[in-house]
């Protein structure tokens, strides 16, 4: 049931704000904001809270002919809402603050050169240093040495707890401790078991867990700065680092979603626009990039900026920030000219293949580039930047939102979930609605809804369940003037089952015959002590068969069947600890450092398939490893096959027909098949050959008339 919390009256402004923004633009300002005059000197940053509070931090000494400390409080529309010439706390922050981030009950956190500080919001119009901030240590010895200095950039947790980057130290007595982010309270108490990178950081963002990520569960940092790709785990969740030189942030509904990622997952790097660095000049700038990243290798479909192969075609000094919007798509700020070719400024919207959208209307005033972009809750975007003259004087604007408001929905609730006893339990749902509802998730037990704190994103996992997990779970789409529920999703948790009869190597299941099929299961299945060490696709488990080969030749193993990734390996002799290793289906790749150095091999994945030359009379050992889905006994279906396909042979003759040659143990006589479609297959008898010499050679005449076909060759 959808419950309407609007009053009636309400409803005119809403459809008008709604069809304003349905032709909206970004591209197109605000005519409802305005800069009110000069802003003397530079914004680095620029934050908002929910009441419209618009937070701007810089070098600039006079904002509207009204002194200013660095800082000031807009109100929704441009004008000044609050500023102030001196203040003992903030002046010792340094000549310019480079960061600033709103907190949840009105205030802001910023950061400078000398640290950072807290303003508390104390009525409509007033904010006050907090006094009770501080950053400090947690080590409970009388003498402590804390600091925080080049506070670049700050980010706020649901908690309320913060993260900073800039150049941290925490030491007292024995302990002496660098930070590149510090992990704090809301008091500014340093979290001093926090793992830091130990290079240069300039941007930090919390990130609340998504599927895309992988980060189920689990809080996230999404990092930007001068190192290497990597992820480290901490106590406070996981620091995921993307990049080198990379100074962007992305959002999505207002929410922090990734490191300028896109709607599929994949990471966006644009070119770092350091602080200004205490000068009332330009930041430095590192150059302009943009590329895609999906963790493992930059995207080749992705329009690279600048284009290699034509530079010219983009020209600019730096991308400062990105936002990245639901479809994929992206809007870049910063200071370039050209892209693609075409004339732009300063700010552009990119496609989600990165191609710029030569439709976009940019009619921004700024001339001197861009040096940060916040959205709003209400999905628009506050941009701030420089005129470009000289003396350089700060520029605020206010951008539409890019859609228009859609109420909360749960289109795709939970499904009912079966599992057994230690597997993990996830439940998704796709939810709309715009700006991004709040999302919650409860259990119902006994006709009681219980909410599950903490868990607000779409997908709920269970790790590790117990039989008390078992129930009902339901996910609640909060909006701004409505809810919507799914339908409870019942969890049913099954006793773990015993273990497989042929998980000791002594209990192996004998396979006999040319071809043979073995059927079982890894759920429950374990490793034994003298086990040969199987590769990690084996994930704790293994089952055991044993085959004796008929005769000598090259055979196939299948484990196309398999409900699960499945590794495999093949061995010979009779005692565990004396197993020797004849083949598996590990997929290798090899490497070196490319300086005549010597090559490393490693597995970087299973084959669903694979041969191995038999020897007749030879007794094999076969193991069967991996991890059985949640909810499933892992069924494992092994194929072998004397029958082996040799792949440079097929062949589409001159004529039209089609060939190829198999190989098999001699005198086995083969049934030849085929089939137009495997979805059902319709398999049909073409021909009976002998295996002769080793090999059998086979031609489809009638492939002529076929634009698709598929073959088999089975034992007669």
């Amino acid at each position: 049931m959808k419950l309407l919390r609007m009053p009636f009256l309400w409803a005119p402004t809403l459809m008008a704000a709604s069809l304003m923004c349905a032709s909206a633009d970004p591209g197109d300002n605000d005519l409802a904001f305005a800069q009110r005059g000069q802003i003397e000197g530079l914004i680095n940053d620029v934050s908002a809270n929910a009441e419209g509070d618009i937070f701007i931090v810089g070098s600039f000494t006079s904002l509207y002919r009204t002194p200013a400390l660095h800082f000031a409080v807009l109100a929704p529309d441009g004008s000044l809402r609050f500023t102030l010439e001196s203040d003992p706390t903030l002046g010792g922050l340094g000549d310019t603050f480079y960061s600033v981030a709103a907190d949840a009950n009105g205030g802001f956190y910023v950061g400078g050169p000398q640290g950072m500080a807290h303003l508390k919001k104390l009525g409509a119009t007033l904010w006050q240093s907090d006094k009770e901030f501080q950053v400090q240590g947690s080590l409970g010895t009388g003498s402590t040495s804390t600091f925080a200095r080049e506070v670049r950039s700050i980010t706020i947790g649901p908690a309320g707890d913060l993260w900073a980057a800039c150049e941290g130290s925490v030491s007292s007595g024995g302990l002496s401790k660098s930070f590149s982010i510090i992990h704090m309270n809301a008091g500014g108490t340093v979290d001093v078991g926090f793992e830091s990178p130990n290079r240069f950081v300039s941007r930090v963002r919390y990130q609340s867990p998504t599927l895309q990520l992988g980060g189920i569960g689990t809080p996230y940092l999404l990092v930007a700065g001068a190192f290497g790709a990597g992820t480290m785990s901490t106590t406070g969740g996981h620091l995921q680092v993307v990049g080198s030189y990379l100074g962007c942030i992305a959002a999505r509904g207002g929410n922090p979603v990734a490191d300028c990622a896109t709607e599929s997952g994949r990471f966006v790097a644009g070119g770092l626009v350091e602080p200004n660095n205490r000068s009332v000049n330009y930041p430095l700038s590192f150059g302009m990039q943009l590329f895609s990243h999906d963790g493992l290798s930059v995207n080749t479909a992705f329009r690279t900026i600048p284009d290699p192969l034509n530079p010219d075609a983009d020209q600019g000094a730096w991308i400062a920030a990105i936002e990245a919007l639901d479809s994929g798509d992206l809007l870049i700020a910063g200071n370039f000219q050209k892209l693609g070719g075409s004339n732009v400024r300063n700010f552009a919207h990119l496609l989600p293949n990165g191609k710029l959208d030569t439709a976009f209307r940019n009619t921004s005033a700024n001339v001197g580039g861009l040096l940060a972009m916040f959205k709003q809750p209400d999905g628009k975007f506050l941009l701030v930047g420089t005129t470009g003259g000289s003396p350089v004087r700060g520029t605020i604007e206010r951008r539409l939102a890019m859609r228009s408001a859609a109420p909360a929905h749960v289109d795709q609730g939970p499904i009912d979930l079966t599992v057994y006893e230690g597997d993990n339990a996830c439940f998704s749902a796709n939810v709309s609605g715009y700006p991004a509802p709040a999302l919650s998730w409860y259990r119902i037990n006994g006709g009681v809804r219980t909410s599950l704190e903490g868990r607000i994103t779409s997908a709920l996992c269970l790790n590790n369940v117990e039989a008390s997990d078992a129930g009902l779970y339901q996910i609640v789409a909060k909006g701004f003037c409505e809810e919507d529920s799914s339908r409870p999703a019942r969890l049913t948790v099954l006793p773990v089952p015993p273990a497989p009869v042929n998980d000791q190597f002594a209990d192996r299941i004998t396979l006999s015959g040319l071809a043979a099929t073995g059927i079982g299961s890894i759920r429950s299945a374990t490793l034994e002590a003298d086990e040969p060490k199987a590769s990690d696709s084996f994930s704790g488990a293994s089952v055991w068969w044993r085959w004796t080969a008929p005769s000598t030749g090259p055979v196939s193993v299948d484990l196309t069947g398999c409900e699960f990734l499945a590794g495999c390996a093949v061995y010979t002799g009779s005692t565990l600890s004396a197993l020797s290793k004849r083949a598996d289906n590990c997929q290798m790749k090899c490497t070196s450092n490319g300086e005549g150095g010597p090559t490393f091999c490693f597995c970087i994945g299973v084959k669903s398939q694979f041969t191995f030359n038999a020897t007749a009379g030879t007794t094999y050992s076969i193991a069967v490893g991996g991890s059985a889905p949640a909810g499933s006994p892992g069924e494992i279906v092994l194929r072998i096959n004397p029958i082996v396909l040799q792949p440079q042979s097929l062949h589409r003759n001159n004529d039209g027909s089609f060939s190829f040659t198999l190989r098999g143990p001699e005198g086995a006589e083969v049934i030849i098949q085929s089939t137009k479609s495997l979805n059902p297959a319709d398999w049909k008898d073409l021909d009976i050959r002998v295996i002769s010499g080793g090999q059998v050679s086979f031609s489809d005449p009638a492939a002529i008339n076929n634009t698709r076909c598929y073959y088999r060759a089975v034992l007669k």
